[in-house]
């Protein structure tokens, strides 16, 4: 409402624009990609995250049972330590066996130390992970899952599964909105044509503004011709086609790059699992001779400290088995 010394008005007014060559589709179809593309980006934020901490998860598990490892090997080159010195004190030992064992209790002391320190490192990882404080207590069982008796990969893996990546997802969404830019910036070489409508009340008094006789309308056509900006709207288009080109080498590059590191993951997993099962023999060779050394010492057929020798073996083989 506006009202001055000569006139009083109170108007409504329109504007509708024709669409004909699709340009305000394609802007609302460019944006609305772009807003897929930043949900998949999300996704991919969050799929990060659970993964580092599924990551950060078993490698505390892996972790703390290093730890007890480590610890029972100190104690079992403790044992061997003290038997030896007491051999040496009975002239039953030279030196030289004691200075080494020594060296080894060393040197398991300092594993002990480290693995600690790893343990706790890795539990403030995950406390920030899950968004925690880093100190924040952690009920974790240490037990590792018993290990796969038979790894199971599908001989064909289809292509529509890794385009269910996120960042893939977030791309071709990004090379969509991109193409409908394309489109946009194309309608500019056309006509537009637009329309706009009053629709008001007017009078020189304010008292007979509401009176029929005051009202206005009005219906006024334009048709606007891209003549003068026709070099801006093809610089406008080049510029629109070159963002879509350089997204569509993003997406192959990164399409094959997601091909490759399927492939090299399967492969390891393959290797890893052969090693395993390797590994998981020699563990079981190992304990076997254990208990077969246990059982000659506790017979008198062999003594205390070559049931030692063959007990850290075996923790060493074992750390193998979960490294």
């Amino acid at each position: 409402v506006s009202q001055s010394r000569y006139l009083v008005d109170f108007s409504l007014s329109s504007y509708y624009d024709f669409d004909f060559w699709g340009k305000n589709r394609n802007l609302f179809k460019a944006a609305l990609g772009e807003s897929k593309a930043q949900e998949a980006e999300a996704a991919g934020v969050e799929l990060i995250i659970t993964t580092s901490v599924a990551q950060a998860y078993f490698v505390l598990k892996t972790n703390r049972n290093r730890e007890l490892l480590y610890q029972n090997l100190y104690a079992v080159r403790q044992a061997i330590l003290d038997l030896q010195n007491r051999l040496q004190d009975s002239a039953l030992f030279s030196r030289l066996s004691p200075l080494l064992s020594e060296e080894n209790l060393l040197e398991a002391e300092k594993l002990v130390v480290s693995i600690q320190e790893e343990v706790k490192t890795d539990q403030h990882l995950i406390n920030i992970l899950i968004g925690k404080g880093p100190d924040a207590p952690l009920d974790i069982d240490p037990k590792l899952p018993p290990a796969l008796e038979v790894l199971t990969i599908p001989e064909n893996l289809s292509l529509d599964l890794l385009a269910r990546r996120p960042d893939l997802t977030a791309q071709i969404w990004r090379v969509e909105a991109l193409a409908h830019e394309v489109g946009a910036a194309k309608a500019d070489f056309f006509p537009n044509i637009n329309l706009k409508a009053f629709l008001g009340l007017e009078s020189v008094l304010y008292r007979l503004l509401f009176k029929s006789s005051s009202q206005t309308a009005g219906l006024q056509p334009a048709f606007h011709l891209p003549i003068f900006t026709a070099g801006a709207i093809r610089a406008n288009l080049k510029a629109k086609k070159a963002l879509f080109d350089a997204a569509v080498f993003d997406y192959n590059q990164l399409l094959l790059q997601s091909s490759k590191e399927v492939a090299d993951v399967l492969v390891f997993a393959q290797s890893i699992f052969e090693q395993m099962q390797d590994q998981d023999q020699i563990v079981q060779a190992a304990q076997s001779r254990y208990d077969l050394t246990t059982l000659r010492q506790q017979s008198g057929l062999d003594d205390l400290l070559t049931q030692y020798r063959i007990q850290e073996e075996l923790i060493l083989k074992q750390l193998d088995q979960i490294s």
